[in-house]
């Protein structure tokens, strides 16, 4: 796989996972959930994130560390827009409680 072939399923995987960050909404009842289902899927050991660095071994060595930088902006740019999602999500489920004890 080239690097410009890697680049290109980076750049789909930051849309994605930005894309599935935006849907969740602190009004639906699953939010955190759904939210411990995304950091599971693109976050952890396992996730989406991790295996692209997994492809690193597959490009020249002169291109390697240009690939490790690209993985790393992108585990940052979805690890920031992750935890700022729970930021949203624990303000919004606070406001609520605090509506409802009213």
């Amino acid at each position: 796989m080239s690097l410009q072939e890697i680049e290109s399923e980076l750049s789909q995987l930051k849309a994605s996972a930005l894309d599935k960050l935006a849907e969740i909404k602190a009004e639906t009842k699953d939010a955190l959930e759904t939210l411990k289902q995304f950091e599971h899927k693109y976050l952890s050991r396992s996730g989406l994130i991790r295996q692209c660095s997994q492809k690193i071994s597959s490009v020249e060595a002169h291109e390697k560390p240009k690939l490790g930088q690209l993985i790393n902006q992108l585990k940052d740019s979805v690890t920031e827009s992750f935890n700022r999602k729970v930021e949203e999500l624990k303000k919004g489920v606070s406001s609520v409680c605090v509506v409802s004890v009213v």
